[in-house]
Order: structure tokens, then C-alpha cells, then sequence
């Protein structure tokens, strides 16, 4: 993976850089690792030392949190 200045790039497999969505850590123990992986733990301390990137790990939480319920929503809806 291509880290950019922005840490918004990223490398495909054929080595092409596409412009994504997807921000990458660029600090501490997972630098260099999309924030769509960092264990939630991870993201939990950031909002709770106030990190200067707690906005970020509010987003992915929140999306993370989406995507259960939207999930959860379709597996009832299948089962009726």
C-alpha cells in the first residue's frame, strides 16, 4: 500500500493509485494500516485522549456501527 501526504492514496495490486475514501493511520503502532482495520479498542482511545485525529475514529466507529444495524436490518427482513 502507497501512503500519500494526505494519506489518502493508496496502490491497487497492479500498482495503479487510485484516489479512495479510505485514510490511513500514520502514527504509532498501526501507521500505515487503513483506519477500517484498527481494532476498536484502538479507535476508542483516541476519542477518549482527545488525539488531535479523534474525528477520524468517531467516523469509522459510527460507520462501523451502520453497518451492523444495516445488517441486522436485513437478516430480520429476510426472515419474515
Amino acid at each position: 500500500m502507497l501512503l500519500s501526504i494526505q494519506g489518502k492514496y493508496k496502490a491497487t495490486t497492479t500498482g495503479a493509485i487510485n484516489m479512495t475514501d479510505e485514510r490511513i493511520c500514520d502514527f504509532g503502532l498501526h501507521a500505515g494500516e487503513p483506519y477500517s482495520k484498527l481494532p476498536a479498542c484502538f479507535l476508542n482511545w483516541m476519542i477518549e485522549t482527545k488525539h488531535n485525529k479523534q474525528d477520524i475514529a468517531k467516523t469509522e466507529l459510527s460507520r462501523r456501527e451502520q453497518a451492523v444495524s444495516a445488517s441486522r436490518d436485513l437478516a430480520n427482513s429476510s426472515t419474515l
